[in-house]
Formats: structure tokens, C-alpha cells, sequence
């Protein structure tokens, strides 16, 4: 089949994409997709068809092109509420704007590209602004010239890198293309208070993530009333069931009179749900920090993975609605995340301030900080 019959087919089993067409995609803009392909025009194709799948308007269902495409060799991170080079110049610099348009106006133009809800979005348009055939969708002109806070820069067209290299298609938001956390689990005791840092909930080896966080929960338990830091920054998700080894020996052992779970832009799917369940069923008082995480708390997820034959490019579907909002199962919601359910509201964080590119690079993290106090308390 081709990337277009591929596509649709797939997209048919998918729940969300059904809510926005009921009746299917509308047959000009599949003919528009089949023409793009038939023309050779790969980036082109991708580019419309990421538009038509972001319609679903489900942050699981996206088409994710970084296997297909070259980009130039920068990488740009959202970080707080600025955009920053991190890797392609020597140190961190903010991006202000690209052949004089701001960046803000460039993350707006990439939104209808990205689905889910604003911060989703925001955590993965960086990509776009490395990708000149897609700035050229967001109306700037080739060549592009980027005016950053230690100047402007104009990179060689022509010198291009595979997208995955700076881009991984679960974005972490870490400074470098893979975070720089060791592990699965890191545990830190400080003076006043115990950090458990998660950065991943994906492991392809049997047994693997399960051993980490128990041993995370070991380490943790060294000091039960001590005041808790759980940090999620970056955590794209997993199996939030795998989890469920840490909640358990927390929930049995911790005495702490304080926890905070620390999130951001970049936890999504499985550690969202980490955070709802780690906010029901921890003793103590619970805070969620940092700033909005990268979907609500009513999404459509399961399904799989199918990679375009042609382009080599992947669309993740989905077809069971996960409610965590009202804890509410539905006819598609699997019988065993149905029994794990909790009724977590929007889980709005409280915010904290954000570190700068060039902070976190020398180990400065405001959120952090502002985390561990208050969960120390006076």
C-alpha cells in the first residue's frame, strides 16, 4: 500500500480521528494527500498529512516524521516560555525570531501541525523551526536566518542531519537530544528532603523498569519521613502499570508529612497518569508543581505504531478513551486501566519559575527549588 492508503487505513481504527470525521476525511484533501505523494514531494506530503491527523485534536494521535526528513543541525527546546538553541552553536541562546518574525508568531503558525492542547503543541513545534520545508509552511522564506540573544546565525542550507539525531521521536525536552538523567530512576538525599527523579516509563525488556523503581523505592524509604520530591520532568510516559511498584511502596511506607510531584510540558500519557494516581494514593499532603503538562486528563491512547512503507515515517493511532478526569470508564476503555481509575479533576500544577537554558547547563533548576521548599516546609 501506499503512505496515503496507509494512513487512512490506520486512521480508521482510530477513535478520536472517527469523532472529527465521522464520515471520513474529506475526499478532496485525501486527494490532495495522494497527489503530494505521487509527486515526490515528501516533506510536502508529511507536512499536510501531520495537519490532517492533528485534526483529531488527541495529543497520542500525531504523525511523528523524524525518520523521513533531514533538518538543519540545530536544536531548538522549549523551555519555559522561551525557545532556546541548545546544540548546533556553543552555548545556549534564545531564539527571538527567524528572518525577522518572532518566535511567538512562529509557534502559532505551527499549532494547526501539532495536536493536542497548547503546551503539547508548544513542546513540539521546536522541531518545525529546524525543518526548512516546514518554515517555509509557516511563511519564512529560504534562507532562513535566525536572530538569537548572542546574535544572528545563518546556517548552510545545505548542511542537513538526520532529524532523529536532535529531534528523538519521544522529546524529552532535555537540553541534549537524549536527557541526561542516568537510569531509569535516580534517588537523592538532601538535607532536607528525598528526590526521586523519573525520567522514563518506556523499557522494551521485560522486568527492567519494574527493578529500577523498586529499587528507587528501597533507596527512597532510607528515610521515611522525610519530605518527598517526585520528579516527572520529561517523562514522556510508558506503562504507567509498571509504575505501580513504586505508588505501592510509597503508599506503604512513606510517613513524610510532604510530597510534590514536579511536571512540566513534556510529561505526558503514562506519567500524567503516574502524577493522578501518585496524588490519590500517596499519604501525606500532595502538591503538584511546575507548569501545565502536556495533555488534559481525558485523552484517547492504546493503540500502536505503524510506520508509513515509503517515507518510513510513523503514525501513532489510538482507539480506548481514557478518563481521568471524572475517573469514568467507557466501552473502550480497557477492563484493566478501568480498575486503576481515579478521578483527578485537571490537574492544574502550581506554578513555579522556570530556569533558563544557560542556567540548567551550569545545574541551576528554579522549579526544582521551588519544589523542595515547599515540600520541606518552614
Amino acid at each position: 500500500m501506499s503512505d496515503t492508503e496507509t494512513l487512512l487505513q490506520t486512521l480508521s481504527h482510530d477513535t478520536a480521528f472517527a469523532a472529527a470525521f465521522p464520515d471520513g476525511p474529506p475526499s478532496h484533501e485525501v486527494e490532495a494527500l495522494s497527489g503530494l505523494e505521487a509527486s515526490g514531494d515528501r516533506n510536502a506530503f508529511l507536512l499536510s498529512a501531520m495537519r490532517l491527523v492533528a485534526r483529531a485534536c488527541n495529543a497520542h494521535t500525531r504523525l511523528i516524521p523524524q525518520a523521513a526528513i533531514t533538518v538543519l543541525p540545530l536544536r531548538f527546546v522549549a523551555i519555559g516560555s522561551e525557545v532556546w538553541l541548545t546544540e548546533g552553536t556553543g552555548s545556549p541562546a534564545r531564539l527571538e525570531a527567524i528572518n525577522d518574525r518572532p518566535v511567538e508568531a512562529l509557534l502559532q503558525a505551527a499549532r494547526p501541525f501539532i495536536p493536542g492542547p497548547p503546551f503539547r503543541q508548544r513542546a513540539l513545534a521546536p522541531l518545525l523551526l529546524a525543518w526548512p520545508e516546514a518554515l517555509a509552511r509557516l511563511g519564512v522564506e529560504d534562507p532562513p536566518r535566525y536572530t538569537l540573544s548572542t546574535g544572528p546565525l545563518t546556517p548552510d542550507p545545505a548542511r542537513r542531519v538526520p532529524a532523529l539525531t536532535l529531534y528523538p521521536a519521544r522529546e524529552h525536552g532535555g537540553l541534549a537530544a537524549t536527557r541526561d538523567a542516568p537510569g531509569l530512576a535516580e534517588v537523592q538525599h538532601l538535607p532536607r528532603a528525598v528526590q526521586v527523579r523519573l525520567p522514563e516509563f518506556h523499557v522494551p525488556e521485560p522486568g527492567v523498569l519494574e527493578v529500577a523503581l523498586r529499587n528507587a523505592a528501597n533507596a527512597a524509604l532510607a528515610r521515611p519521613d522525610a519530605p518527598l520530591l517526585i520528579d516527572i520532568r520529561g517523562n514522556p510516559g510508558g506503562d504507567f502499570l509498571k509504575a505501580e511498584t513504586l505508588l505501592e511502596a510509597l503508599r506503604s511506607g512513606w510517613r513524610g508529612p510532604r510530597f510534590v510531584v514536579l511536571v512540566d510540558k513534556f510529561t505526558f500519557s503514562a506519567a500524567l497518569v503516574f502524577a493522578c494516581r501518585a496524588l490519590h494514593r500517596l499519604p501525606g499532603t500532595g502538591r503538584l508543581m511546575g507548569e501545565p503538562m502536556g495533555d488534559v486528563t481525558r485523552f484517547h491512547a492504546e493503540g500502536d505504531l505503524e510506520v508509513l512503507p515509503e517515507s518510513g515515517a510513523a503514525l501513532r493511532w489510538s482507539d480506548a478513551l481514557h478518563d481521568w478526569h471524572s475517573g469514568t470508564p467507557h466501552a473502550s476503555t480497557p477492563p484493566i486501566i478501568a480498575r486503576h481509575l481515579v478521578a483527578a479533576g485537571t490537574m492544574v500544577p502550581h506554578p513555579t519559575p522556570f530556569s533558563t537554558a544557560d542556567e540548567l547547563a551550569r545545574g541551576q533548576d528554579r522549579a526544582r527549588d521551588a519544589a523542595l521548599a515547599w515540600a520541606a516546609g518552614p
